[in-house]
Order: C-alpha cells, then sequence, then structure tokens
C-alpha cells in the first residue's frame, strides 16, 4: 500500500497551512495549526465525513470504534434509529451522497488495504449493509476525496495512481474515467460548482499553496495554471458566484470570501484564531465555520460581507465541523463536550437547543453538509 489516503490528506493538508503561514509575523506553532485543521479527525482514528442527505431526512457517518476499522452509518434525524451499511475488516469512510439521496459514494480499505472508490445504496440491505455496494476505481494507488456532482452524472476524487495526488472525474457508473490535471504538486479536496461545471480544489506547486477552479471538462490549463489565491478549503456559494476560503490572517488563518474568478477578496474574520471548516447556508447570505484559540475551539456565524459575526457555542471542548441543514433550520456538528468522546449533536441555526445524537463507544469524524 502506498500510504493511506485518509491519513495522508491529513497531513498534506496540516503542511499546506504551515506553508501559507509561513511568510506571516508571529505565526501559531506548527503543532497548534496541525491540532486546529484536523481538529478531531486526527490518527489514529483516522478521517472521514459525515454528510446530511440532500432531502435532509438522514445523516451518514463514519463509527470508528475501539480497535476497529471505520465503518460507515446513517443515522435517521426524525426517530434517531442507526443503520449500519458498511461492515469489512479494512474500514470504509469518506460518504457523499448523491443528489436525490439515493445512492452514497465512498472510499474503501476492503481491496487488500488500498482506497478505492466505491458507491452503493443508500438503503439498508441484507445484513443490514447498503445494498449493491460497486467498485468504480481499480488504480494501483489510493483514491479518496469523493464529490458527487450536484447534477448526479458524475464523481471527483483525487488519486495517488500517479504518485502526485491529482484530480480525477468518473461517471456515476464508474465508466469514462478522467483525469484533470497532471503536474508536479498535491492536489486535494476537490468541490463542484452549483451548475457542475467547474471544479474548486486546493492545490500545491511551485512553493505555493492555493485556490485552483478548473473546467470538469476540459481539466487544468497546463500552460498556464492559475492559483486565484493563496489559501484553501475553498468552498462554492450556492449561486457559484463567489468562493469562501480559509488563509492567512495576522499569523493565523482567517476567513475569506472571494468572486468565483478570484477578484475582490475580503477577509471576514480578524482574530487570533486559526479558522477551519467554512460552509455556506442554503440563502449564501451567512457562513458557519469553527475557530481554534487558546487550546479549544467553537462554533460561529458571520454575514458573507464580514457583518454579525455570532458565536453559537461556548461550552467547555471542541465544537467543530459545523453543517447546516438543507433547510437552513438546523445545524449539525461535533463537540466533545460530554466526557471528552467525539459525538454528533444538532441545534438551532441560532445556536439553541442543542441536543446530542450519538452516544458510542467509538469517534465520529469530520462533519460536511451537501450544498
Amino acid at each position: 500500500m502506498r500510504g493511506s489516503m485518509r491519513i495522508a490528506g491529513l497531513w498534506l493538508g496540516a503542511a499546506a497551512i504551515i506553508l501559507l503561514l509561513a511568510g506571516c509575523s508571529n505565526p501559531p506553532s506548527a503543532q497548534a495549526i496541525t491540532s486546529a485543521l484536523t481538529g478531531p479527525c486526527s490518527p489514529p482514528d483516522g478521517f472521514a465525513d459525515l454528510s446530511w442527505s440532500p432531502d435532509g431526512r438522514e445523516i451518514a457517518y463514519v463509527l470508528f470504534l475501539p480497535k476497529q476499522a471505520g465503518q460507515i452509518f446513517t443515522m435517521d434525524v426524525v426517530t434517531g434509529n442507526q443503520t449500519q451499511l458498511t461492515d469489512t475488516p479494512l474500514g470504509n469512510t469518506s460518504p457523499a451522497w448523491s443528489p436525490d439521496s439515493k445512492r452514497i459514494a465512498f472510499v474503501s480499505y476492503r481491496d487488500f488495504g488500498e482506497a478505492e472508490i466505491y458507491v452503493m445504496n443508500a438503503d439498508p440491505g441484507l445484513a443490514g449493509s447498503g445494498s449493491q455496494q460497486t467498485r468504480l476505481t481499480q488504480s494501483p494507488g489510493d483514491d479518496g476525496s469523493p464529490a458527487w456532482s450536484p447534477d448526479g452524472k458524475r464523481i471527483a476524487f483525487v488519486s495517488m495512481r500517479d504518485r502526485d495526488s491529482e484530480v480525477y472525474v468518473i461517471d456515476r457508473d464508474g465508466r469514462n474515467e478522467t483525469r484533470l490535471t497532471n503536474k508536479a504538486g498535491v492536489e486535494d479536496g476537490p468541490q463542484w460548482s452549483p451548475d457542475s461545471r467547474r471544479i474548486v480544489f486546493r492545490s500545491s506547486w511551485q512553493s505555493n499553496t492555493g485556490v485552483v477552479v478548473i473546467d470538469a471538462q476540459a481539466g487544468l490549463d497546463e500552460a498556464n495554471p492559475e492559483l486565484l489565491s493563496i489559501g484553501g478549503d475553498a468552498v462554492w456559494s450556492p449561486d457559484g458566484r463567489k468562493l469562501a476560503y480559509i488563509a492567512p490572517f495576522n499569523g493565523a488563518v482567517g476567513l475569506y470570501v472571494m468572486n468565483a474568478d478570484g477578484s475582490d477578496p475580503v477577509a471576514l474574520t480578524a482574530s487570533a484564531s486559526i479558522v477551519t471548516g467554512p460552509r455556506w447556508t442554503p440563502d449564501g447570505k451567512s457562513l458557519l465555520f469553527d475557530a481554534r484559540q487558546a487550546g479549544s475551539a467553537d462554533l460561529f456565524r458571520i454575514h458573507a460581507d464580514g457583518s454579525g459575526l455570532t458565536a453559537l457555542t461556548s461550552l467547555a471542548g471542541d465544537n467543530t465541523w459545523p453543517a447546516i441543514s438543507p433547510d437552513g433550520k438546523s445545524i449539525a456538528f461535533l463537540s466533545t463536550r460530554d466526557g471528552g468522546a467525539t459525538d454528533v449533536y444538532l441545534m438551532n441555526a441560532d445556536g439553541s437547543h442543542p441536543t446530542r445524537l450519538t452516544d458510542n463507544p467509538g469517534n465520529q469524524r469530520c462533519l460536511k453538509w451537501p450544498f
């Protein structure tokens, strides 16, 4: 095995933020940056995504039981019933819902430890597993970070098959696998534009780490690669006109917004915190994020113009990875507030009435809500 995508992605991401801050005055320590970036997703438990179905009925998450590989579960948000969808010795991570909420793309290590992209039906099948689990990729290196296009036709992912991490797309049935980038460096975290025509990702090359947007058909213009901004973890606004991202700010990591063509970047936060996990609200008017300062992390909401900064959590422990429901009324997040173990919580969009959804002996990791 050429290294684990789930672990490698974490440390590549941490290294990227350290690179961003290299030129800043009084930068935070590498240990603090790494801790903030990985949050509750640090090894040995590994990295996986927890995601809300686009129809708002279920949450998919990865549960890491003690001394066991991660497995994918779903929870009905009304009844609280949990269903285990995968059960393989080498683990499964990174569930990503199809736009119609009927299927889930995910990463599986069942094939001799190599990370490959699979899809399955979201319904529970025989023996409690998601039915029709189908392998889409057949590569000699690790594949990861699946992202379903909003039109439901294709899945973007990153692959280490060519030694460098590159961005690929593949049809939902496993056909027409296409490499979109081809250069020395590291690409990670592909995200589709709402119209399914473009893909944004974090790229590292020529001593820079930054935000790159490419055409989902043509791929990267190798002769004229364009780095829109130094930074990473970019996410599209619901109308596709803007990108939110994180970048260096006064020795920390701040939240920024820019136009989708890279113009008019604006810093929204101005503190010594390290910001991660930006997410747009469905109406495109605000952003959610977590910020770590003095060793703990809390959740915040801010308007897209930088006004109206509001703390949504203030309890002890880490409160991270906010994800707002498709109707904009609820926020799911991860917290260690009750006893130190990471669990999934749900609260109103204004931060009121937080409710614990899971009480498992393992840990749930890295919340992400599809747009």
